[in-house]
């Protein structure tokens, strides 16, 4: 589900800067957080996969009336709504006005008929900045806010389904949340709460502030900021993550290769004329189209990622993406590999061990040497935009790389589905990408439609290979894996295939994303097992899967691209059978 926060003219980006990753640090495991425009609130069919509207810092009136009367509907219909850097004031009277939705002055109104009342909220009505002291309620714990301009909160009567959430210390309303009839949500901080303390422009006024506060007193009003947050999301209906996520950049991948073959990561570097013994630092810099990509020794490892581990999640600046360049890559040769301690969401040598043993299994040719397995070449990011994008985004990076190479990442920023939709990538959730090469005199552009259909059979065949419970799992068309669970066919995954061309060639790179480890609120093929009575890792799951379609890559190849050897077992594994 998503959480979307709106990005129209009237918002100010620093807040939607700010918004965005607060949110994307609390709701991450559960939720994808994203923007969406005026256009996309006024014309798209958001609501079905929306759970909450989010609405930064904003300087009205508003620039569209069927955007608003989109969010109005939404709310009203038993949606989520809420507002930073806002205030709200309710009303009892004049009702028959508000009757045509949005008046001609295009400010947002919400009204509950059978409760007799309206609200609307108000933005930027003031221009002060400063932090004041509030108190939450009803525990009336006191701590300190920033605000940037937010409008007052005023409650003209009584009104049914208010909670008060905090007031300021020397008078009036914080923040607060109503309950619909209808059973809408919506909640209103005047604070500025999507603005973390520590950093711009929230530190620049506390460094200012008489009586100064301590370094201890900013560290616990920041967590008290989080703390209401997380609390008012609950009070909206999300289930909030008890684990938050770490990071809000991307951080080193590692480029690593099968120690049984310790030449693999020699020749890709070679391929990509990447040279890490020259003074010349620009001779390990490999920039393309989307990404610039900045590569390193081993040696420089340990030094690379504390410095990543150490960098503030709340640097909301580093989520624009023209700021999360170059992408680091640490190069391991001559087969070594990072510590564990560097991998901590994914055991390597663990995943390589699994996938000889898969290869084995399948009789997957062993080939020379030096030759690269399916996956036996891998760059891993515990935190990467998307597999896929770093890959197809960068035409002259992707023909370059060897065919058969793999990126896996624990989470991704920028997940990838079909069309504009994104992947949630949580931890315990499997997502990658192959980078695959054929010549078009082998397999037809006409053939390569069956790749999706190939690689979905791969997931359901390595699934069963798991363990029983994989019988759950089934493909339904074109690219979507499903599982039934209580007697329910939930999505646990989905494939997605880009493809270009050149020279007679096709150059291909499939994404997966696979839920594995996930607990719930997300699907995942953990809770097809009864018991835990079969061990499940991610690096057994992967490894099993790629050697699968590495067995059946070859078979389709020798077939000139006809899907017919696949046909009855494809049909026997379609979720519609």
């Amino acid at each position: 589900m998503n959480v979307l926060v709106y990005s129209g003219p009237e918002v100010i980006q620093t807040s939607l800067s700010a918004t965005i990753s607060t949110l994307r640090s609390l709701l991450l495991s559960n939720y994808t957080v994203q923007s969406i425009t005026t256009q996309s609130l006024a014309n798209h069919p958001w609501p079905a996969t929306c759970s909450l509207v989010v609405f930064p810092a904003c300087r009205g009136p508003f620039s569209s009336y069927p955007a608003l009367k989109a969010v109005k509907s939404y709310l009203e219909q038993g949606g989520s709504f809420l507002a930073l850097s806002s205030g709200v004031a309710t009303s009892r009277t004049g009702l028959q006005a508000f009757n045509s939705d949005i008046g001609e002055d295009q400010h947002l109104r919400f009204i509950d008929r059978p409760a007799g009342f309206a609200f609307n909220p108000t933005f930027q009505s003031k221009s002060d900045i400063g932090i004041r002291p509030v108190s939450t309620v009803p525990d009336g714990t006191e701590t300190t806010v920033y605000c940037e301009g937010g409008g007052d909160i005023e409650i003209a009567e009584e009104v049914k389904g208010l909670h008060i959430l905090a007031k300021y210390v020397e008078g009036g309303i914080a923040g607060i949340i109503f309950t619909l009839s209808t059973g809408g949500r919506a909640a209103f901080w005047s604070p500025s709460l999507e603005y973390p303390l520590t950093t711009e422009p929230a530190s620049l006024v506390i460094e200012k502030a008489s009586p100064s506060l301590s370094a201890q007193e900013i560290k616990d009003a920041e967590r008290s900021r989080l703390a209401s947050l997380r609390d008012t999301l609950g009070r909206l209906g999300l289930e909030v993550p008890q684990q938050t996520t770490t990071f809000s950049h991307p951080i080193p991948q590692f480029l690593v290769g099968n120690p049984k073959k310790p030449s693999i990561i020699n020749n890709v570097l070679e391929l990509l004329k990447i040279r890490l013994s020259d003074d010349n630092k620009d001779s390990a810099v490999f920039e393309d189209s989307n990404d610039t990509f900045r590569f390193h020794s081993d040696d420089e490892s340990a030094g690379l990622m504390d410095v990543a581990r150490s960098s503030h999640l709340y640097d909301f600046e580093g989520i624009a993406t023209a700021n999360w360049r170059p992408k680091h890559v640490i190069a391991f040769s001559q087969g070594s590999l990072p510590s564990p301690d560097q991998t901590p969401h994914f055991d390597i040598n663990r995943y390589f061990d699994a996938l000889s043993t898969a290869r084995d299994l399948e009789g997957c040719a062993v080939g020379e040497l030096n030759g690269i397995g399916f996956g036996e070449a891998l760059f891993y990011g515990e935190l990467v935009t998307s597999t896929q994008t770093l890959l197809d985004k960068n035409p002259r990076f992707l023909s370059t790389l060897p065919s058969g190479i793999v990126s896996i990442a624990s989470q991704q920023l920028s997940g990838r589905g079909r069309g504009n939709n994104i992947w949630l990538s949580p931890l315990g959730c499997l997502q990658f990408s192959i980078v695959l090469r054929s010549s078009l005199s082998i397999i037809p552009a006409s053939k390569l439609v069956f790749i999706q259909y190939l690689f979905c059979l791969a997931v359901t065949e390595a699934c069963r290979e798991l363990g029983p419970w994989g019988e759950a799992v089934r493909i339904k068309w074109p690219n979507d894996l499903y599982a039934s669970v209580g007697g329910e066919m939930k999505k646990i995954g989905g494939i997605l295939v880009n493809t270009s061309f050149g020279s007679g060639k096709v150059d291909i790179v499939i994404g997966c994303g696979l839920n594995v480890l996930n607990p719930p609120p997300i699907t995942s093929l953990a809770q097809l097992i009864p018991g835990r009575e079969f061990e499940l890792s991610l690096e057994r799951t992967v490894a099993t899967i790629l050697a699968k379609f590495e067995k059946q890559w070859s078979i389709w190849q020798e077939a000139k691209g006809s899907f017919e050897p696949f046909m009855d077992l494809y049909f026997d594994r379609w979720l519609h059978s």
